[in-house]
């Protein structure tokens, strides 16, 4: 597996691009009338959800 090494501030930056692209997919969500693409943007969401969680284990508080 490879790592990746993040200053805090690309973390920091990292974890609110990710919050802001899960509460967009969420209103994407809801707005959506196919039953196959809400399907892919709710995986989508989850991959998002596990890489922020990820993401804030890592970040420490300032």
């Amino acid at each position: 597996m490879a790592k990746l090494e993040f200053s805090p501030e690309e973390l920091k930056v990292l974890a609110e691009t990710l919050e802001r692209g899960v509460s967009d997919l969420e209103v994407e969500v809801s707005h959506t009338d196919s039953h196959d693409f809400k399907d892919v943007l709710k995986r989508r969401k989850a991959v998002m959800d596990r890489l922020l969680g990820k993401v804030q284990a890592t970040v420490v508080p300032a």
